[in-house]
Order: C-alpha cells, then sequence, then structure tokens
C-alpha cells in the first residue's frame, strides 16, 4: 500500500528529520498552515521513530499548535490520513454495498459506557452490514477493543476471519492495533484533547467502506463531513450529541441535543438538529449512561443494554444504542428515516436478535462463546 506515498523522507538522518520537523513545529505556531507533502512527511517520520527522544513530544506539540492556532485544513487532515492509510495499513478488504461504518472519535466530556459497539451489533441484527472500528481505550475505562475481548469476541482476526464474519454475522470488529501497527504505537492513547486526525480518523480500517455514523467529540460536524464527502463518502452522517449543559458525547444523544451534518442520497450535505423528543424519546440523565469503573463492568453494561431479559424502552442504556442502531440502518437505506429504523432496533433487542448477532460474531471471528456465557451467567 506504500507506492501512493513518497517515503524518501525515511532516508534523512535523526539531525535533518528533527530540522524539518522543527520548522513545521514553527510555521504551525505562527498559524501558517502546511501542505500535503508537509503533513505526509512529518507523519512518516513520526511513524518511524526518525526524531529520536524528541519523538513523541514533537509530534504532540505540532498536534496542539495546529488545533490552538486556527482550524486544521483540510489539505492537513487529508495528508495526515494518507500515511495511515496507504502506509501504515497492513492489508484491505472491500465491503460489500451498503456496508456501514459505526465509529466514534472519542475524547468526548461524559465518558459513556460503549454505545457505538451495542449499536453496531443491534444494527447488523436488523439487516444491516456492519464495520465497527476500534481499539483499546484513549481515554476512558475501556475501548471497543477491550469490551469485545470480553465478550468472546476475537479482536487479531485474519482478513479471511474478517470476510466471514461479513458474511456469516454480518458483521466485523477489526481492532486497530493489528492492521495499524506504527498509529497503535505512536498514537492511540497520546492525545487527551480533540486532535487534526479526531475529524476522520476513525474511517482507517482493514475494511473499505463508503458509508458511515460518524461520532464527533466537537461541534464542526460540517468539516467532518465535507471531509467524508471529499474521501467519497455516499449516504453518511456525523453526529455531536450533547447534555443539557454542552458537554459532548460522540453519539446521538439521549441527555440533550444532537448536532447532525448528513451526506444525503443525493450527495448534498446538511446540517440540522435533533432532540430525545423528536424520536420519542425521554431524555435521561448523564449518570445513566456513563462508564462503569471496570472493564468488566462496562462489557456488563452493554450486554444489559441489548439483551432481551433486562433490556426495555425508556431505559436509558436500552435508547442510546437503539437511536445510534437506528443512525446506522438509515444510513445504510434499510428504512427512510431514523425513526423507522427506531423502532426495528428496539424489535431486535426485545426478541433477542441483537444477543443471537453478538454470539454469531464471536463463533464467526473465531472466539470463545464460553466466556460470553460466563459473563451473562453474572448478569
Amino acid at each position: 500500500m506504500s507506492n501512493k506515498i513518497d517515503t524518501s523522507c525515511l532516508d534523512w538522518g535523526e539531525q535533518k528529520s528533527k530540522e524539518y520537523a522543527k520548522g513545521l513545529l514553527e510555521k504551525a505556531m505562527k498559524g501558517s498552515p502546511l501542505n500535503k507533502k508537509e503533513c505526509q512527511n512529518f507523519l512518516l517520520l513520526v511513524l518511524n521513530r526518525k526524531l529520536g527522544n524528541a519523538n513523541a513530544s514533537t509530534f504532540g506539540a505540532l498536534f496542539a499548535s495546529l488545533m490552538t492556532m486556527r482550524k486544521p485544513t483540510v489539505d492537513e487532515i487529508t495528508g495526515f490520513l494518507d500515511v495511515v492509510q496507504y502506509y501504515d495499513r497492513k492489508s484491505a478488504i472491500r465491503a460489500p454495498p451498503y456496508s456501514v461504518g459505526i465509529v466514534g472519535s472519542g475524547k468526548d466530556d461524559i465518558k459513556t459506557f460503549n454505545i457505538s459497539t451495542g449499536a453496531a451489533l443491534v444494527a447488523a441484527s436488523c439487516g444491516a452490514t456492519i464495520i465497527k472500528n476500534g481499539s483499546g481505550s484513549e481515554s476512558g475505562i475501556s475501548g471497543t477493543s477491550d469490551v469485545m475481548e470480553l465478550l468472546g469476541v476475537n479482536t487479531n482476526p485474519s482478513i479471511n476471519q474478517v470476510n466471514y464474519s461479513i458474511k456469516n454475522s454480518r458483521i466485523a470488529f477489526v481492532d486497530a492495533r493489528h492492521f495499524f501497527p506504527r498509529m497503535n504505537s505512536e498514537y492511540v492513547g497520546s492525545f487527551l484533547f480533540i486532535n487534526p486526525l479526531s475529524y476522520i480518523l476513525s474511517v482507517a480500517s482493514a475494511v473499505d467502506f463508503k458509508r458511515i455514523v460518524f461520532g464527533l467529540a466537537a461541534k464542526d460536524t460540517l468539516f467532518t463531513a465535507k471531509l467524508l464527502k471529499k474521501l467519497n463518502f455516499k449516504h453518511s452522517i456525523v453526529v455531536n450529541g450533547s447534555d443539557m449543559w454542552g458537554k459532548n458525547i460522540d453519539e446521538i444523544s439521549t441527555i440533550g441535543p444532537t448536532r447532525i451534518s448528513e451526506i444525503t442520497k443525493s450527495g448534498k450535505i446538511i446540517t440540522y438538529t435533533v432532540n430525545p423528543a423528536d424520536y420519542g424519546i425521554k431524555a435521561h440523565r448523564p449518570k445513566y449512561i456513563s462508564q462503569a469503573s471496570t472493564k468488566l463492568e462496562n462489557a456488563k453494561m452493554l450486554l444489559k443494554a441489548i439483551h432481551a431479559k433486562y433490556a426495555r424502552r425508556n431505559d436509558p442504556k436500552t435508547d442510546i444504542v437503539a437511536i445510534n442502531a437506528a443512525a446506522a440502518l438509515y444510513v445504510a437505506d434499510k428504512f427512510d428515516t431514523i425513526e423507522e429504523g427506531l423502532d426495528a432496533a428496539y424489535a431486535a433487542i426485545e426478541g433477542g436478535k441483537a444477543i443471537d448477532t453478538l454470539y454469531k460474531l464471536v463463533k464467526s471471528s473465531g472466539g470463545n462463546a464460553e466466556q460470553l456465557d460466563k459473563i451473562i451467567e453474572e448478569l
């Protein structure tokens, strides 16, 4: 995949690499934009640890400068993403038509349980083909990978196992740690703040899909929607939820309003705001969707949100999973509106189809169903 990226900067010695990076940092601190090639070179140097002991600090300083002096540009963000997708990615497969990615930027103000993971399972149980990207936790207690491992899913599948999961369970979990090794080493967990890659990095996947529900823990959903369109994404939505006091979550919110920027079927981008009541959902208090204190308790929260024995309408955890699953069904063109998808999502949860899909994913990924059995018994 690296043939799309000029990697000649990797032949530089440490001193030249440091001087180059220092020049870019000084430029960024003055508020001057970097071009795409400069961003590609910088990330190549960082991912290959060409800056010696200054590697991590320079990485953080440049990203902080791009965020504080001004908003990052499209060229800057796509330059960084090019390196991730065409240099660091180990392998890739093409998803079936109408497949939908469900991802979040992370770094939200209200540390929630693993909502998008539950939404992915529910949407798949309703007939959509779902690609769930994830990693270990960056700023909370447990990331998607942490929870999936506890639930028995194989988080290090081969490409063949990913393909098999898509075909047999309509959902594949793709762990960034295994398909983007350099980014996992140098980026994941290194940034507690929204940074230039927060606006788009979650699209990076071992599976190429062109529809997405993108949860953004920042207000500028329109900017990310424009980035997605530039990357040839089709019907997709970017969501920024909040509570009643304006604190961010990277999901459609049931604790306050949500700003949505949508790439419509016609390719037009529209932006609008929705509230829980628009979908017949009673607004809940943030504490009911906040993460638990351990990875295991977060895994159990997710199970209770989608297991027919425990889940129900008007339960805060079930409601927020269902509405986000409904968004994925809408983006997959399974339903004409999110409201229609919401009814299907509740039905899948209450009828046991969502938990059945989790078992299918465990099996098709080569995971451990006995481990899942054990946690369910403990609920």
